[in-house]
C-alpha cells in the first residue's frame, strides 16, 4: 500500500477526497499541468479560491480544520489521484510544529511546496503516516478552538 493510500485509510477520509477530486476536475484549475510543481499549485488555487464550495462537505472528517497540515494532507491526498507522488514534510526546527509543507521529485531533483507562510527555506524531516495522523489529531482540537474563539462560526480561508 502506497503512502498515499495508507494515509487516506487511516485517516478514514476517502468518501471527502473523492468528491474533491471530483469539484476539482469540474473547475477552472484542472488540466493543462506540465510538471509537478504547476499541478501542486492548480490544487492550491483550488483549494484557496474554491474555500466556500468545499469547505462544507469536509465537515465532519478529521481533515476539517484551516491549519497548516490538514491543508498540506488534502493537497497530498489530491495530488497522488492526479499523478504527483509527494511525501509531508515538517521544518526542523521545533517552533514551526504546526507547520507542514510537501517534498516532491520534479526531473531528479527534490523540491519542496509550500501551501502556506513565508517563503523562507527549512530544513525537512519527512513524516511518517502515523505521525501525520497523531499530528492531525493532536492539532486539530486546538485549531479549531483558536478559529471558533478568533470568528465564531464564520470562518474563512486562511491568509487571505
Amino acid at each position: 500500500m502506497s503512502y498515499s493510500d495508507e494515509l487516506e485509510e487511516r485517516l478514514g477520509v476517502n468518501y471527502f477526497i473523492n468528491g474533491l477530486e471530483e469539484q476539482f476536475d469540474k473547475s477552472e484549475y484542472s488540466g493543462g499541468a506540465k510538471n509537478p510543481q504547476n499541478t501542486l499549485r492548480k490544487l492550491k488555487l483550488f483549494l484557496y479560491r474554491e474555500w466556500d464550495e468545499w469547505r462544507p462537505s469536509s465537515k465532519g472528517t478529521i481533515i476539517d480544520s484551516t491549519d497548516c497540515l490538514s491543508l498540506v494532507t488534502i493537497v497530498h491526498l489530491l495530488a497522488a489521484r492526479k499523478g504527483v507522488e509527494t511525501i509531508i514534510v515538517r521544518p526542523k526546527n521545533i517552533t514551526r510544529y504546526f507547520h507542514a509543507l510537501l517534498s516532491y521529485e520534479d526531473n531528479g531533483n527534490d523540491d519542496i511546496f509550500k501551501l502556506s507562510g513565508r517563503y523562507r527555506n527549512y530544513d525537512c524531516l519527512p513524516m511518517g503516516v502515523d505521525q501525520v495522523e497523531r499530528r492531525i489529531r493532536y492539532t486539530r482540537p486546538v485549531v479549531n478552538l483558536v478559529n471558533t474563539l478568533r470568528f465564531g462560526n464564520n470562518i474563512t480561508p486562511p491568509y487571505q
